[in-house]
């Protein structure tokens, strides 16, 4: 029988989860209104836009955060602007790994041209690439595949720190990753 104080907490869970996601929604339903707004067809205003509502549906809702990347990828398309596609298709990685697509999040990722990418969205990149790679590992779990998957894990979590100030919280959580 669960105690009081777990009843309590509990509560208090719920009460502060409705509050948060009473401000996500706040922040999506400003987003919203920046498209609907006299500027809404300034592509470099939508890619924006698009970015920062895919950035607040990452963790909060799937098919909006996928659908998000798409559109992110289409302006970057009608900009004529590779590093804005290939930083579409890092977010896309992003939300397909979160949903366990591996395959998908490698072919996503192979199609983009790493030496486009400025130092950010470079790492970015290769921690994706070292976050599919362990969590290919965990989800195998074999004598073969798991130590070549954790390898070339670690050599993308290397790169990616590589591109980190030493006492940022990239390269503590990405060394973390790895350890």
């Amino acid at each position: 029988m669960p105690t009081i104080a777990f009843c309590r907490n509990l509560t208090l869970f719920w009460i502060k989860r409705a509050v948060f996601d009473a401000e996500k929604l706040k922040r999506i339903e400003a987003l919203q209104q920046v498209l609907n707004g006299r500027n809404s067809n300034d592509l470099n205003l939508q890619y924006n836009t698009y970015l920062a509502l895919y950035n607040e549906y990452k963790t909060f809702n799937y098919n909006k955060a996928f659908s998000y990347t798409q559109r992110i990828q289409a302006v970057g398309h009608r900009l004529n602007d590779p590093v804005k596609i290939a930083y579409g298709k890092i977010k896309l990685g992003f939300i397909l790994l979160s949903s366990g697509m591996f395959k998908e999040t490698f072919d996503s990722l192979k199609t983009i041209n790493v030496k486009l990418l400025d130092n950010e969205a470079r790492r970015e990149y290769y921690f994706l690439l070292g976050r599919t790679y362990y969590d290919l590992s965990d989800f195998d779990k074999d004598d073969y595949y798991t130590p070549l998957y954790n390898n070339l894990a670690n050599k993308y979590i290397d790169s990616a720190t590589a591109l980190c100030n030493p006492n940022s919280f990239e390269y503590i959580y990405y060394n973390g990753l790895r350890f």
